[in-house]
Parts: C-alpha cells; sequence; structure tokens
C-alpha cells in the first residue's frame, strides 16, 4: 500500500484550504485533498462578497476583477407580505456576485509549486496523529503528516477524527441561477426576503449576476424548512408578483450554514479546524466567504509559526479580528440567531421590517461599516434611542414565545 509523506495536509480546496495554501512557507511540502473530482463542477457557494472580501482576496488573485460579475450599490428588503421594500444605498459598490467557479480555479492554478492537489479523494480514518487513509478513486492510500487542517466544512471529517469541536446546529441553503433579470427595481442591489413561510431560519434572496457573459440572477433561500419544493413555491412567488423574470435555469447548488458561532475546541497538537469547519461563517454576515478566506490565511501564518517551534494558537481569533471584525461579527451573531429563532409570526417579522426601514441608514449602513473593519458601523446601536418600534417588536416577539406554542398545541390536539 503506498504511503506518501507531506509536512502539511489540507482537506478541502476551498476557499479556507486555498488560502492556507498559499500563505505557507514555500519550503514546506503541502497536499490538499478534495472528494470532488475537478474544479469544474458547481461550487456550493453564493459568490457574493463583500467589498473588504474583493481587497483580501486581491492579494492572492491580483485579477481579482476578471471574476466580479456583476457589482451591487444597494442592500434591499422586502416586507413579508411582499407588498413594500426599501433599498439603503450610498452610490458606491459594497458587494460583489463573482464567477466562483473561475474564482476557484484561479486559486488553485496560481497555488505554488510546493503545493499538490489530489481530487476525487476521500478522507476516510485517521491512523495516528501523524497518519490518514484515504481513498483516490476507490484505491486506499496512506498519507503521513506533520500537521493536518480541517477545511472540510460543516460536517468536518477531520474535526470528528481528531476530537475538535464538531457544529451541532446548522442551516441548509439552497440556491438556483437563471437567466432573467430583477424587475423589482432598477437600483443594483441584493435583495433580501423575510417572512414566516420562507423566513424560518434566515430568509430568501435576490442577487443579480452574469451566466457567460448574459444577464442572471441567483434567488435561494437560506431556512431551517428549505427544500428544494419550498424554493421552487418562493421562485413562483417571485414571478407572480413581478420581481423577477426567468428566462431559463441554468444551476443550481445547496450546502449547509454553521449556527454554533466560532468554536472553541479548533486546535489540536498538531492540528486544526478552519472556515466553515470551526464556524467562522453564519447567515446573516451576507459574506460568508470572507470567514473561509481570512481563517485559511490566518491559519496559514500560524502553521508558519508551528514549524519554527511556536505553538501557541490561542490568539488566532483575535489575529482573524483584524480583518474586518471578521471574529466578532461570527460571535454576535449567537445572539441574533436566538432573537431569529423566536419570531414565528409575519406580523412579528413585519414590525422587525419597520425597525430596519427606520433606520435603514445606521443599521445597513453600520453593518457595511463592519464589514469594512469601521468602528462606526457598531452605529447599528442607535436605534435604541427611538425605542416605539422596539417595544412594539419586542411585544409581538413575547406573543410568538408565549402564544403560539400553545395555539399549536391546542390546534394539534383538536
Amino acid at each position: 500500500m503506498e504511503t506518501l509523506k507531506y509536512d502539511v495536509v489540507i482537506i478541502g480546496t476551498g476557499f479556507a484550504g486555498l488560502s492556507c495554501a498559499h500563505k505557507l512557507d514555500k519550503s514546506l511540502r503541502v497536499l490538499i485533498i478534495d472528494r470532488k473530482p475537478s474544479l469544474k463542477i458547481t461550487y456550493n457557494s453564493t459568490g457574493i462578497i463583500t467589498e473588504s472580501t474583493k481587497d483580501v482576496l486581491s492579494t492572492i488573485v491580483p485579477d481579482i476583477n476578471e471574476y466580479i460579475t456583476f457589482s451591487a450599490i444597494g442592500m434591499g428588503v422586502v416586507a413579508p407580505d411582499f407588498a413594500d421594500y426599501f433599498i439603503y444605498s450610498d452610490r458606491k459598490p459594497w458587494a460583489f456576485s463573482t464567477d466562483t467557479e473561475g474564482l476557484v480555479r484561479r486559486m488553485q492554478e496560481l497555488l505554488p509549486s510546493n503545493v499538490d492537489v489530489m481530487f476525487g479523494t476521500t478522507f476516510v480514518k485517521k491512523e495516528s496523529d501523524t497518519k490518514i487513509s484515504v481513498s483516490e478513486i476507490g484505491v486506499i492510500k496512506k498519507i503521513k503528516f506533520r500537521f493536518i487542517v480541517g477545511a472540510d466544512g460543516v460536517s468536518s471529517m477531520v474535526a470528528k477524527a481528531f476530537k475538535l469541536s464538531v457544529i451541532k446546529r446548522k442551516l441548509l441553503g439552497i440556491e438556483k441561477t437563471f437567466l432573467g433579470e430583477v424587475t423589482l427595481s432598477r437600483t443594483p442591489a441584493v435583495y433580501h426576503y423575510w417572512n414566516r413561510e420562507f423566513g424560518r431560519g434566515y430568509g430568501g434572496w435576490i442577487a443579480p449576476t452574469k451566466f457567460n457573459t448574459k444577464s442572471a440572477i441567483r434567488v435561494g433561500l437560506g431556512a431551517y424548512n428549505a427544500t428544494p419544493e419550498l424554493l421552487e413555491k418562493f421562485i413562483s412567488v417571485l414571478k407572480a408578483k413581478g420581481h423577477i423574470k426567468v428566462i431559463k435555469e441554468v444551476s443550481e447548488l445547496s450546502g449547509f450554514l454553521p449556527l454554533d458561532g466560532p468554536v472553541s475546541n479548533y486546535y489540536r497538537k498538531n492540528g486544526m479546524i478552519i472556515g466553515d469547519a470551526a464556524g467562522l461563517c453564519g447567515p446573516w454576515s451576507g459574506d460568508g466567504i470572507k470567514g473561509a478566506l481570512v481563517s485559511g490565511i490566518v491559519s496559514g501564518m500560524f502553521i508558519n509559526k508551528w514549524f519554527r517551534g511556536e505553538h501557541d494558537f490561542k490568539s488566532f481569533y483575535k489575529e482573524i479580528d483584524k480583518y474586518g471584525k471578521t471574529y466578532s461579527l461570527f460571535r454576535h451573531q449567537k445572539f441574533y440567531r436566538l432573537v431569529w429563532d423566536l419570531v414565528k409570526e409575519d406580523s412579528t417579522f413585519k414590525a422587525f421590517y419597520e425597525i430596519v426601514k427606520l433606520n435603514k441608514t445606521e443599521l445597513l449602513g453600520g453593518l457595511k461599516n463592519i464589514k469594512k473593519g469601521d468602528k462606526s458601523g457598531y452605529s447599528i446601536l442607535k436605534p435604541l434611542l427611538n425605542p416605539i418600534p422596539l417595544i412594539k417588536f419586542g411585544v409581538m416577539l413575547i406573543r410568538d414565545i408565549i402564544f403560539i406554542p400553545f395555539r399549536l398545541k391546542v390546534n394539534v390536539k383538536k
């Protein structure tokens, strides 16, 4: 049985794994493995990045602009009944749709010569602290290593095998891309939808993009109850309400988002988990790629130190936070998650919608600034100065907590 020897083994060829490989010292022998047969297949990401992520990506992919398919200057929110909407915009692009598959392939093309990539390869099991077995197209191989990195997503095999924190709560996201256009508004924007049917967990979205230079749209749902059937119903409503014009479906993807927030046990003596595997993503970040990208870059820096004898990884999250408060944003989502999960009725979603609409400059503009790393982003607390809409939302939330479960219980008994 063949045994391969490397200094670093990375499981996963997504943004986290590839960015880690890019930042490792060129003197290290590095292997990346992935169960996908190649990068020429659909990559499970909405491909939406913010301005700050685009800047970070440019340090790895200098020609990043070649992979931008659409620039959004606005952030739109649609009311739960689809009858109203608003757009926050300061006339400067803040979010970008990308040719995600092309971008990931470009990251692989630019890998240094000390990095090998094995596709069609599945992590099988841990043999020891420095050896794993993998299956390459049905052929079992052993790989010896000095350090291992799990960049293998929410259901990380590395986390399970090496007894690191495992993501327990996750949310399914489903998205389809169509040739077509957004007809809700002429403003180039990314639109969010919150209501009882489509918003349990996160919500729906529309993002303009390009497909083979043609105008296209990405329509998706992130929800506890997300299914292909629910997405089809959402798309049908959008078409009926005149929000989108669809010509032809061209692709579909789905994947899980971690809900636990950044995990506590992300490192062991010669291994770690990064990206989604470490909970460095979340439905409200609007930019899940950033968590993967930044954690990959920072992990590369720490692993380089590890090979120089510096084995302290305790400041890993602190270093990640230097990139636009990335860690803090994901950590704070635990509170957002707690509140959002309590919302049950469309009237409560509508009350929240009204808060955001009244304070769109502070809430949406503030969120945008947080992503840039600007401390003024914490102006999201300003709505507390106008407490009446907040009180209304609080009363409705209490109603949802107390009475909705009781009503459902009574209906079940009947």
